[in-house]
């Protein structure tokens, strides 16, 4: 009888399909530094993703959600601090890519801000 249930295990075993390695994503972020008001650095953000073309764009209490393609990128207001963080990340893209479309979001962010 530990034979057979042994040879199951084995069959079992062997007809299951390999596990899906993980995949990586690619992931990014940067910082910068802003004299906004926590409700203006959310306007802003909100006001940028709009204009960059980003979907599905969301708005929460200290944060500004979008997404743009396959990336999905987030504009955090510290204004306490007089900071804002980016962040984001790609399954489909590497991290110089995504790098480079946060540091597009930081730069017009930066200009927006200093208006």
């Amino acid at each position: 009888m530990k034979l057979f249930g042994l040879i199951a295990v084995s069959l079992v075993t062997a007809l299951m399909p390999a596990p899906v390695a993980a995949q990586s994503a690619a992931i990014s972020s940067a910082w910068g530094t802003m004299k906004l008001s926590h409700d203006d650095c959310l306007s802003r953000a909100e006001q940028l993703f709009k204009r960059l073309k980003f979907t599905r764009v969301e708005k929460t209490t200290a944060t500004v959600y979008g997404d743009r393609r396959t990336v999905q990128l987030g504009l955090r207001c510290v204004s306490e601090h007089g900071l804002y963080y980016i962040f984001g990340g790609d399954r489909n893209q590497s991290s110089v890519q995504v790098g480079k479309l946060i540091d597009e979001l930081k730069e017009a962010f930066h200009k927006t801000a200093d208006d």
